[in-house]
């Protein structure tokens, strides 16, 4: 194992309880640098963790671990009763602190303590820096957000301060806030780092990639700027090769049929001279065995050309993932610039028991505008939402839709009926479509032939957003307006660049909800509102 490396990986293999191969022959090696690990949803990104950590057993090679690493799951989970202290993993040492100052003089406290006697200033120094100043070491952590609890854990590793931090998706579900308090940390973080993550301005922060995808593992210098721009490259030469290697095999299949036709006319002459008796039968039987010859010759290598130029075609193909792009035309969701897609006049808005959440909201979107609604967690951006679908009616104010049909879509795609089909799926929201028309559609968000037979429950992510986006905006009442509420978190980047891809194409007006800010950027969203709650607007 090299001395500079925390962790090294030789060969790495895990074979899952069904037989399938999730992963062979993956190695790599993690120093004193940030990494950033990407792939497709579903290649094994946090079971590659979890081997690193020791968690699992791999089927097959070797994990070599120098140092201390620290783990930040994606759903950090305590038992019942659990406090910051808990979170923090300092509980026992501010115990045994306690008993000391009471007086205790047993050897135990002393080594659980382990001469950190600052250790509760340097806690509240960690919450400070996570912008968590407001909790005390004795709050609940079932008190705290999503985003808060991250931190919390996040702050457990700056406190322990382990040479190699792995964290799995760290990003999502939180605010804006809550992420710029990550970037900063880990940007100032002096040891190395490991981390899952599809969050881009994340990934700009990190001095590699490795990209894990059913090809192995590869290795890409820089950032995810240069990572992109990397793999577009790759992309483009590929599809050269690919263009190249069909041609070929369309040019090898043509002269094998032009050599075999002629074969075919010599043959039909030499049949006409023996019927017509103008040639000698010696002759002509000379003929016969040497056509023979010629035609098992030709077959061989007629087979030998067409397989060569096949071998050649598939490795085109395997030797970068080429992904296809959607053929959509959404002429029909054209909103006109003059039109008033949605009013919201003084709209104020209090969950039974609690104070407002939205209050005195004013707010027009004017054809096809493209609109983000930013704020912290809590602050309102879902219950905006729901509002404007008409879910929730406002405890003041009137809101106004301009157009027939307001679409609705949310990370979880929620709509979907996991039990049935793709079809059957599309079918279920645009009961007028015949089954043809229906497979016509899917075909233009690339679910084709048997794909749409395929129940919703066993898609990806990404083929779910897919899914989701055909049964949304190619409905017989094609929506002029679509609400976006945290649509890319848990998605790759192939899903989120189908969605990107997706909504250029869409010509109504959108709301997004989004802390990512390069998806904002791609969707065209120009304008801003920023919620905080129980403000006035």
């Amino acid at each position: 194992m090299s001395e500079e490396a925390f962790l090294q990986v030789e060969q790495l293999e895990l074979v899952l309880p069904d037989g399938r191969c999730l992963f062979a022959g993956l190695s790599c090696a993690i120093g004193r640098e940030k990494v950033g690990l990407v792939g497709p949803n579903g290649s094994g990104k946090s079971t590659l963790l979890k081997l690193l950590l020791g968690q699992l057993a791999p089927t097959g090679g070797t994990v070599q671990r120098r140092g201390t690493l620290g783990y930040l799951p994606q759903l950090p989970s305590f038992p019942q009763g659990s406090s910051v202290a808990d979170g923090l993993h300092i509980r026992t040492k501010l115990h045994a602190l306690q008993r000391i100052e009471a007086g205790s003089c047993e050897p135990d406290d002393f080594a659980a303590l382990a001469d950190d006697w600052l250790v509760a200033e340097r806690a509240q120094q960690t919450l400070v820096q996570l912008r968590l100043g407001h909790l005390r070491l004795t709050t609940p952590l079932v008190a705290l957000s999503g985003g808060e609890l991250t931190r919390v854990v996040l702050g457990q590793l700056l406190l322990e301060q382990p040479d190699l931090l792995l964290l799995d998706e760290p990003t999502n579900n939180l605010d804006a806030m809550s992420r710029d308090v990550l970037y900063n940390a880990l940007s100032e973080w002096p040891g190395a780092v490991l981390l899952v993550t599809h969050d881009r301005e994340l990934l700009r922060r990190v001095d590699r990639i490795l990209r894990l995808s059913p090809h192995g593992l590869r290795s890409y210098g820089g950032n995810y700027d240069a990572y992109a721009m990397a793999v577009a490259t790759e992309e483009a030469a590929a599809q050269q090769r690919l263009d190249h290697a069909t041609g070929e095999l369309k040019k090898v299949k043509r002269q094998v049929q032009v050599t075999r036709e002629k074969h075919q006319r010599r043959e039909a002459q030499g049949n006409r001279y023996r019927k017509s008796g103008s040639q000698s039968k010696l002759f002509l039987n000379a003929q016969k065995e040497r056509s023979t010859r010629s035609q098992g010759s030709l077959g061989t290598q007629a087979e030998r050309l067409v397989e060569s130029a096949t071998k050649t075609l598939t490795e085109s193909r395997n030797a970068v993932e080429l992904r296809p792009r959607m053929n959509l035309s959404l002429e029909a969701t054209r909103v006109a610039s003059n039109r008033t897609v949605l009013a919201l006049e003084d709209v104020a808005f209090s969950p039974p028991g609690r104070g407002p959440v939205l209050n005195g909201m004013q707010l027009q979107v004017i054809g096809p505008e493209r609109l983000a609604v930013e704020g912290p967690n809590g602050s309102g951006k879902t219950t905006l939402l729901r509002l404007i679908r008409g879910d929730l009616k406002p405890t003041r104010g009137v809101v106004r839709l301009g157009v027939q049909h307001c679409a609705y879509l949310d990370q979880r795609t929620s709509g979907l009926r996991d039990g049935h089909t793709v079809l059957e799926n599309f079918c279920y929201f645009n009961p007028t479509v015949s089954e043809s028309e229906g497979r016509e559609r899917l075909a233009a968000f690339l679910f084709v032939r048997d794909a749409v037979f395929r129940p919703a429950g066993a898609l990806s992510g990404g083929e779910r957003i897919r899914l989701a986006l055909a049964c949304t905006l190619l409905s017989q009442v094609p929506p002029q307006l679509v609400l976006l509420d945290e649509p890319t978190n848990h998605l790759d980047f192939e899903a989120i660049a189908s969605m990107e891809q997706a909504f250029r194409e869409y010509q109504g007006a959108l709301i997004v909800v989004s802390h990512d800010e390069d998806f904002l950027a791609n969707l065209g969203c120009e304008r801003r509102v920023v919620l905080s709650s129980g403000v006035e607007f």
